[in-house]
């Protein structure tokens, strides 16, 4: 008990200088105009930081759940540019022909994933994602990102499905150059992960630096008109009739987070037909 007086005699100055504090600080605030505008500002702008820290940690919080709503939005999105983008085409083909559609078939199927391991240092490069045939995922689908091309499906478990990337020397994507059309091969040999060879383009086909390079659409596996990157260095090869291209991709692989998994529903098709002209051309050589 005599403890807790001494403690209390020791503490009770400094307790009257904080109530009289307080009844100061209030008596001005009360009576005297400016003092009140003031601090009722300072103590908004004290409260404003406060809301402020909490909203960014919260943010951050959140981060994880905001990022895997917006891919899915963004998968949607795709999906109808994609059949929006077919439709127009068809339209305008058949009314060349004199044809008009009513509906297109919904043969375009887009799936959002996140990255989950990712190999950018070997000449086979590969990548892992966090979507397999529980979400719909087959081998053959494309994968791309909002910068272009990523790979192809290659292999699918029920949660994952591994890739292999266009940063891989067993891969290639059928691109063209945006203004003139002219339809070429793209492929990564090594070295720089941010610099691929186009191949294919004839040399009379004068590319400047700058130009930009998209996918063709001439595959079954990736839509046309896809960003993939610019020209940036151009010569001619005196050995052969094509110009050595190099194009700087916009995908930087080391900081991909997300993908999306493209299904074309027409593929087996398609590919039902190229495998009968690959082997027809193998029998005629």
């Amino acid at each position: 008990m005599g403890n807790i007086i001494v403690i209390f005699q020791r503490v009770f100055p400094f307790l009257v200088f904080i109530l009289l504090q307080a009844t100061a600080f209030y008596i001005i605030s009360r009576y005297n105009d400016y003092h009140s505008s003031n601090m009722i500002s300072r103590s908004n702008y004290l409260a404003a930081n406060i809301n402020e820290k909490v909203a960014n940690v919260t943010s951050f919080i959140n981060m994880p759940v905001q990022n895997e709503a917006l891919a899915m939005e963004n998968a949607k999105l795709r999906q109808e540019l994609y059949r929006t983008s077919a439709l127009l085409n068809a339209e305008i083909d058949d009314s060349i022909l004199g044809l008009y559609p009513v509906q297109l078939p919904n043969s375009v199927s887009v799936v959002h994933g996140k990255i989950v391991s990712n190999t950018v240092s070997q000449l086979r490069n590969f990548l892992i994602v966090n979507k397999g045939s529980t979400d719909g995922i087959k081998k053959d689908m494309s994968v791309i990102s909002g910068k272009g091309p990523v790979g192809i499906v290659i292999d699918v478990s029920e949660n994952f499905c591994s890739i292999m990337s266009i940063l891989n020397k067993d891969n290639n994507v059928s691109v063209r150059n945006k203004s003139t059309l002219n339809v070429g091969q793209l492929r990564w040999k090594g070295g720089d992960i941010m610099v691929a060879q186009l191949e294919e383009i004839p040399k009379h086909i004068k590319l400047k630096k700058g130009e930009i390079i998209e996918t063709s659409g001439y595959s079954s596996y990736y839509p046309a008109g896809l960003p993939v990157g610019v020209v940036e260095e151009y010569s001619e090869d005196s050995e052969s009739n094509f110009a050595n291209i190099k194009v700087r991709l916009y995908n930087d692989f080391t900081n991909l987070r997300y993908v999306y998994l493209i299904e074309n529903i027409e593929r087996p098709e398609i590919r039902k037909l190229e495998d009968t002209i690959a082997k027809f051309q193998k029998n005629s050589n």
